[in-house]
């Protein structure tokens, strides 16, 4: 019982010699193909990702250093946010785990998204060589789109491929959360993997390869995002919606590829296209929907549970709800 301190830790990885914000993203997975999990976590004011594949232990980290123990993953410009955020999932089903990795900054602001296909090596020195197999551009005409801010992979369609989930902030707005099936895509440019679509598709343009694009309603209700699966709908939260309030929204899996024009693809975050549309009336500025999370089944029932959390209801105390399912 008590307070955890640095010297209860097992090992300690020290980024002082790096800039800040290291580690707002940690995964423990396999991304070396070795059949052993690697720490990776993200440092995106070095621009890079950090994989430790062997011999975890007390270390510094420091990108002009050679080491046989970690290596990075890093961004085209020093001056770029390459893995703000990222994900880690068998994108492509090879059986490799691959690297989904957002730099909102990438050209001023345009922002890029990449994909780096497993598994991750090295060599020279401890640089993985290339940052992306596939690359998303934004086809925005916002001054400051920012695509990449937030970058998830969901098995959304049940389907047991991963769909990614990429947000475009936009500076001017209305923001905008874009869906890419990349089965759906493969399947409709004639490949019948995505393996093959992916070697010869360097690049995709965010709102044109889009299964579906979910609009928000004012220029900054996606500033803040929390979303997670449950009973197959993507729980989407927004506390920035309507001036702060917040709002909790429960979409089904729709995949408008094929539809020609790209802005037929285009649904409002709103109760009218979502299953479930969760307000917190009575509360202003509440932020409802600052957390969502599929929790299991806590309530013993059989069925999965939904966290929702608005970090400034009760007077800036903030509360959290267990709304049990099934949805």
């Amino acid at each position: 019982t008590g307070e955890l301190t640095e010297q209860d830790a097992l090992f300690t990885l020290d980024g002082s010699q790096m800039n800040d914000r290291m580690g707002s993203r940690v995964f423990w997975k396999d991304v070396t193909g070795d059949q052993q999990k690697d720490l990776v976590f993200n440092q995106p004011e070095d621009t890079s990702i950090t994989i430790i594949h062997d011999n975890l232990s007390s270390m510094v980290i420091n990108d002009a250093t050679t080491s046989p123990n970690y290596l990075f993953l890093q961004g085209e410009d020093a001056s770029d946010r390459f893995g703000h955020d990222f994900d880690i999932v068998d994108i492509d089903q090879d059986g490799n785990n691959d690297i989904i990795a957002g730099d909102y900054k990438f050209a001023g602001d345009d922002g890029r998204v990449y994909i780096r296909l497993g598994p991750i090596m090295t060599t020279s020195g401890n640089t993985a060589i290339g940052n992306g197999n596939l690359r998303i551009d934004t086809d925005s005409t916002d001054s400051k789109p920012k695509l990449g801010t937030y970058t998830r992979a969901f098995d959304w369609d049940e389907d047991g491929s991963a769909e990614l989930i990429v947000l475009e902030q936009r500076k001017d707005g209305p923001q905008c959360i874009y869906m890419y099936d990349l089965d759906s895509l493969a399947s409709t440019n004639g490949f019948g993997d995505i393996g093959a679509f992916l070697a010869v598709t360097p690049t995709l343009n965010s709102s044109s390869a889009a299964s579906l694009g979910i609009l928000s309603m004012d220029t900054n209700e996606f500033d803040v995002l929390s979303m997670d699966m449950i009973d197959g709908y993507l729980a989407i939260g927004a506390p920035k919606f309507n001036n702060n309030d917040g709002a909790v929204a429960l979409f089904a899996y729709e995949d408008r590829l094929t539809t020609s024009n790209p802005e037929d693809r285009i649904i409002s975050f709103s109760a009218e296209n979502a299953e479930y549309f969760i307000l917190n009336n009575g509360a202003n500025n509440a932020r409802l929907g600052s957390v969502v999370k599929n929790i299991g089944d806590v309530t013993g029932d059989g069925h999965d549970d939904l966290l929702i959390g608005a970090r400034q209801e009760g007077a800036g105390k903030g509360i959290v709800r267990i709304l049990p399912g099934p949805f």
